[in-house]
């Protein structure tokens, strides 16, 4: 059999039938944002060396429990919806993190999907039948090793009968040197949602006209069977009339996500979140002409709007909008202000 035949056989037989087609390397915004800028995909060993990781979404205690061999190569996994997902996509609190570790957070999640077949044709490339991280499984290669794997486990969607071994199935990976090229395979590039869809493709124009003109019809909002959808997130940004609104999405996921770790850390009340606003106004010649900052704490398990009054900056052309949760991006939006004029 080819790696084609396989692959379309793994389509038929799981139940999101797209899962199979793609590689996938999660990331937060931020390092998506120097990963496209670059064009590289980098080692976790390279990137820290190299001081190109912005976010480190990863647990300190797996990572400390991880073959250092592993940091070595860039990492990619079967599949979406992964057990170290679920616990680090999109804001946590402080007091519900998998295992209170302060790292292992992705507060903005953006996924690489890359064509499978194009990527396990690389002469570099090699794969687990389980999770790499805190194990040391035997990589292999080549289609004989392909056909081996036990695609029932690491596709599997339901809920676990046996967590412990069926955890590293779900995490089983591809490795390969790094640095890894991402236009070799890279097909798409999924966002939770329009709003944090639009957050990339501005930090991207900010950063390079260039890579924004080359990625922008690649990155798209993926709905279903893709992300968890259990942190804090904002749904949406609205400014109008010199006032802004900040929405946060109030998921079921969230909350069951919040009352399992609750219960699990021994938590009964999430003390308030800090949370910092910085704007900026800019005019016609892209130079900042007004600066302001607001402080505030959000109640996480039941997260109101932000409302703000924001003045009138009269040569003021574009307005670029931050929100920090602690010390973690996770709202960014450039605002037009002509548009705002017109559209509402």
């Amino acid at each position: 059999m080819t790696y084609e035949e396989i692959i379309d056989q793994n389509c038929r037989n799981s139940t999101i039938h797209w899962w199979p087609r793609y590689a996938y390397h999660y990331t937060d915004i931020r390092n998506a944002v120097s990963i496209l800028e670059s064009g590289l995909l980098y080692s976790r060993y390279d990137a820290s060396r190299l001081g190109l990781m912005k976010t480190d979404n990863a647990s300190s205690q797996v990572i400390d429990n991880t073959d250092s061999s592993v940091m070595k190569s860039v990492r990619f996994f079967f599949r979406p919806m992964t057990p170290t997902q679920y616990h680090n996509e999109g804001y946590k609190h402080p007091q519900l993190r998998y295992e209170r570790d302060s790292s292992g957070n992705c507060p903005v999640p953006v996924f690489f999907a890359f064509n499978l077949v194009s990527l396990l044709k690389q002469p570099e490339a090699s794969f687990s039948p389980s999770s790499r991280a805190g194990f040391s499984p035997t990589m292999h290669t080549g289609i004989d090793e392909f056909i081996k794997l036990d695609f029932s486990q690491i596709y599997k969607n339901s809920p676990m009968t046996n967590p412990v071994e069926e955890k590293a199935y779900r995490q089983a990976e591809i490795a390969h040197s790094s640095p890894f090229q991402i236009d070799s395979c890279l097909e798409t590039i999924l966002c939770r949602n329009e709003f944090e869809q639009n957050m990339l493709l501005s930090m991207i124009a900010r950063k390079s006209m260039g890579t924004y003109r080359k990625y922008r019809d690649k990155i798209k909002v993926c709905r279903q069977n893709m992300f968890q959808y259990n942190g804090l997130y904002i749904s949406n940004c609205i400014y109008s009339e010199n006032k802004l609104s900040i929405v946060f999405a109030d998921t079921y996921e969230k909350r069951r996500y919040t009352r399992i770790q609750k219960s699990h850390n021994s938590i009964s009340q999430l003390t308030p979140v800090n949370c910092r606003i910085i704007l900026e106004w800019y005019n016609s010649m892209g130079q900042v002409s007004y600066t302001s900052r607001a402080i505030s704490t959000i109640d996480y398990e039941r997260p109101m709007p932000l409302r703000l009054s924001l003045p009138l900056v009269e040569d003021a052309k574009q307005l670029a909008i931050r929100l920090y949760l602690e010390d973690s991006l996770i709202g960014f939006k450039m605002q037009v202000l002509e548009e705002a004029k017109r559209v509402f």
